[in-house]
């Protein structure tokens, strides 16, 4: 499940290049690892950016806020007890839990 972000204005202030952000960082990481992580999120996370012409533009704060957001540990939705109930259920029918089984 990816969280999606909206999408920067353009007249966000403090837009940055991908590229020149990842200059920047204390921690240098690659330009594409950037690009990746506006594409594919990491962790269910996805980089909120904004392509101007050619270039992808995002903040410090939107970075920022993606490395603590896609740092959390993802834990799945639980399963409702009904849908657990009827997978048990289902599981025993076809024969995969035996009648005595919890």
């Amino acid at each position: 499940m990816d969280t999606a972000t909206s999408p920067l204005d353009p007249f966000t202030p403090g837009l940055r290049p991908l590229n020149e952000l990842a200059r920047e960082l204390p921690q240098r990481l690659s330009p594409p690892t950037l690009w990746r992580w506006a594409s594919n999120g990491r962790n269910g996370v996805r980089l909120s950016t904004i392509k101007i012409g050619r270039t992808v533009y995002t903040t410090r704060e939107e970075f920022s806020r993606f490395l603590i957001e896609s740092s959390q540990p993802n834990h799945p939705e639980p399963i409702p007890a009904e849908q657990h109930e009827a997978t048990e259920s289902e599981l025993r029918r076809i024969g995969y839990l035996s009648v005595e089984q919890n």
